[in-house]
């Protein structure tokens, strides 16, 4: 919310302490966003495309225990199964 800008290569990054089946909203989000729900194996199980100020509620249906957000340009083209690597150097 309130991110005006997301440049190319960025992203947002949630992790949650457990896995279970995560919902997001674009509530004061000026730009399109793939909503990328991710599960404890770091395989991707849903994308959803967020449009800019919706409130209509993107839900993983299936568990996720990390979710990240890139613009949609870039994430339109990722599908649920692939594999997503996370260093937290």
């Amino acid at each position: 919310m309130e991110c005006p800008l997301l440049e190319k290569g960025r992203g947002l990054l949630f992790i949650f302490p457990n896995t279970a089946v995560r919902s997001f909203w674009m509530y004061h989000t000026s730009i399109p966003l793939a909503v990328l729900f991710i599960g404890e194996d770091r395989t991707v199980v849903a994308v959803k495309k967020g449009e800019p100020n919706s409130v209509k509620s993107l839900s993983s249906e299936r568990p996720a225990r990390y979710v990240l957000e890139v613009n949609w340009e870039e994430g339109k083209e990722i599908v649920p199964g692939a594999r997503v690597t996370l260093s937290f150097d």
